[in-house]
């Protein structure tokens, strides 16, 4: 067997959105995507043996495979999972397990396992989370979140407000880089009202409406301070060839000695920034706290 411990540096593995987007790891979709994640699976270690047999072996798809058989197991007999619904605890799963699949997997491969949740919940009359193909479009997982934070966001029992101020500015940077993805959906979804992915926007519309049209300012901000704060640096790469032109070749230590107020007024900008930044977020979460 070949040993992947050391793989070439400029090799890196895909991240999945658990991964991708830690700063969200408050919401109750990704607490419990950690618990589905777990790799200890006590009983279910030989589960899934059939995917060992033939040439190509994907562990990988074994492992997810065993996981997916102890989770739907989990979910259904009510010795876990105890604080959330059913339906819940099986978008979460489905959540957790296409968002893994889709990141390591090829979809063709999607049938061994997918025939194998199929015969568990034919098997099992309490496990009633089915294998849902839909969740192969990335949109999906996209609706998932922005109604699980919803739901947190406005939870009045939540006593942690930092957590919830944290998840609250993590959420809008979310929002902020899948904008467009967003927009494209509500698009599409005004003339398509009975695709399964339309009717999972509309459930999310009804009830996060109001609160995802007060967002939109934050976001189109940070956009329009990114497209600015671009133009900016490409300005700034120009200095260097401007000043060497005018100078000739005797001007090195005037170029390197304005690079370096360049580079020193450039930290201070951030620093000021960060600053400003993170009290504008305080001021802002507070003054929405007050009100939701």
């Amino acid at each position: 067997m070949e040993d992947h411990d050391e793989l070439p540096e400029y090799f890196t593995l895909p991240l999945t959105t658990y991964e991708k987007y830690d700063d969200l790891q408050e919401l109750p979709l990704f607490k419990n995507y950690k618990q589905l994640n777990d790799d200890n699976l006590g009983g279910y270690a030989n589960m899934c043996s059939d995917l060992m047999h033939g040439h190509d072996v994907d562990l990988g798809l074994v492992q997810l495979c065993r996981k997916l058989e102890r989770n739907l197991q989990d979910i259904s007999n009510g010795k876990k999972y105890t604080d959330i619904s059913y339906d819940k605890r099986c978008t979460y799963l489905k959540y957790w397990f296409f968002d893994n699949f889709s990141t390591f997997h090829d979809w063709k491969d999607v049938s061994k396992i997918s025939d194998k949740w199929n015969a568990l919940t034919e098997k099992h009359s309490h496990i009633n989370c089915n294998f849902d193909a839909n969740y192969n479009n990335s949109k999906y997982l996209i609706m998932d979140i922005i109604v699980d934070f919803y739901e947190y966001y406005h939870n009045k029992d939540i006593k942690e407000v930092s957590d919830q101020m944290s998840a609250y500015r993590a959420f809008v940077y979310y929002f902020q880089e899948n904008n467009n993805t967003y927009k494209h959906i509500e698009k599409f979804c005004l003339t398509d009202t009975s695709s399964a992915l339309c009717k999972k926007f509309q459930e999310c519309n009804e009830h996060c409406r109001t609160f995802l049209d007060s967002l939109m300012p934050k976001v189109e901000a940070h956009i329009e301070a990114e497209k600015k704060s671009l133009q900016i640096f490409e300005e700034l790469k120009k200095i260097p060839k401007f000043i060497t032109e005018h100078l000739g070749s005797n001007g090195g230590s005037a170029v390197d000695a304005i690079l370096a107020v360049l580079i020193g007024l450039s930290f201070m900008f951030l620093i000021l920034y960060k600053v400003n930044k993170d009290s504008m977020w305080k001021y802002e979460y507070i003054t929405i706290l007050t009100h939701h």
